[in-house]
């Protein structure tokens, strides 16, 4: 039975052109215009310090001395008005408070600012660590070889400056489409449930209605048809990007695989979310869809990276909840840092999200099905 189901979504997805024009044909041409553009823009510059403004003075000290290859990472300024001098952008980050409470403001989000950000939550953390062991009067004695520890096992690494210099400065907008290649799957996902739904436009749904196939198992044959084909999309929209676009990558290709297809999911359950919970035409369903989509990956810095920025000054807990925020940090972690733990924490986030995104759907069919006894 789940053969047939499986086969029988196959041939429903192929020949439903609407999910397919946003999945696959948009992303597709999206893709090629941004490569042309970001290849032009892109240049291949020297590594130099980051131009920063610290209020703490021992956090000052700390951040002065990291170096890459005896070149200062950080380039401390030091200017009346820090807010005017972020603005105006003579410097590209301003960290308030201190080691245990810092507050990193930026203006763009950029692969400086996220250099910045890797290294001052490091920092944070180590500072957080040292000061729950110090509570215990045993460890005060074993300073030397606590300290030595946390660096062993919380190293956080940017990579080499011969790398750097060899890194897109536009890499923001890069892994923003990716995200917006991912969020496409979400028009599969309003697929699936129109499917079910008697008041859709699909001439299919009114006879799997009277079949005596159970819903379950024809949203499991379904589910795992489109996650195919948009899998399979996914991977072509990455290769070509990579190979025929020649836009750099970081990171091994398991884990920008495994990123993509966990995107995939997370947009499948964002479809069929938000089928189930509006009561619209099939049309209008897509419409939102794609419309949400899009405004997702203009929040995570796809056509303005200071909105991102600004995003990630005054309202911080988007970048936990947008899907293509979440996205663009993964895939950014690995092009930035050694340690894969910020990648973990972002799959983390974006099955948290699945999870959520399942769940309010499972409360909205049930409430359908009751309105319609």
């Amino acid at each position: 039975m789940f053969g047939f189901l499986f086969k029988y979504g196959i041939k429903r997805a192929i020949l439903n052109k609407e999910a397919l024009f946003w999945a696959l044909i948009f992303p597709f041409f999206l893709a090629t215009i941004y490569g042309m553009i970001l290849t032009k823009l892109d240049k291949q510059e020297d590594f130099v310090a980051i131009p920063i403004m610290v209020e703490d003075r021992a956090y000052e000290g700390i951040l002065g001395q990291i170096e890459m290859e005896g070149k200062k990472v950080f380039d401390i300024k030091d200017y009346k008005n820090p807010d005017k001098a972020l603005e105006s952008g003579k410097i590209e980050a301003y960290i308030r408070g201190d080691i245990i409470k810092p507050k990193l403001l930026i203006k763009n989000d950029t692969v400086n600012t996220a250099i910045v950000h890797g290294v001052v939550s490091q920092i944070h953390h180590m500072g957080l660590s040292v000061t729950e062991l110090m509570k215990e009067p045993a460890n005060r004695s074993r300073i030397d070889s606590i300290l030595k520890d946390l660096k062993n096992t919380r190293k956080y690494e940017i990579k080499n400056s011969e790398n750097l210099k060899k890194k897109s400065t536009v890499s923001v907008y890069i892994y923003s489409l990716l995200a917006m290649i991912c969020l496409g799957a979400s028009t599969f996902g309003v697929a699936i449930v129109e499917g079910l739904n008697l008041k859709s436009d699909f001439d299919t749904s009114k006879r799997i209605s009277v079949s005596p196939i159970p819903r379950i198992k024809y949203l499991i044959g379904e589910f795992a048809a489109y996650f195919l084909i948009t899998s399979i999309n996914t991977l072509v929209l990455y290769a070509y990007i990579r190979y025929a676009l020649k836009m750099d990558f970081s990171g091994s290709q398991a884990q920008i695989i495994c990123g993509l297809l966990a995107g995939n999911i997370m947009a499948m359950a964002m479809g069929m979310f938000i089928a189930l919970a509006t009561r619209m035409s099939t049309n209008a369903k897509f419409s939102i869809c794609a419309g949400l989509y899009v405004f997702s990956s203009f929040l995570a810095g796809m056509m303005n990276a200071s909105l991102a920025g600004f995003i990630s000054n005054k309202l911080p807990f988007l970048n936990y909840i947008n899907p293509a925020t979440v996205l663009t940090r993964m895939f950014t972690s690995l092009y930035l840092f050694e340690d894969s733990r910020l990648y973990m924490y972002s799959i983390m986030n974006i099955c948290l999200i699945s999870l959520v995104l399942f769940v309010g759907g499972v409360l909205f069919a049930r409430r359908n099905s009751y309105d319609s006894i």
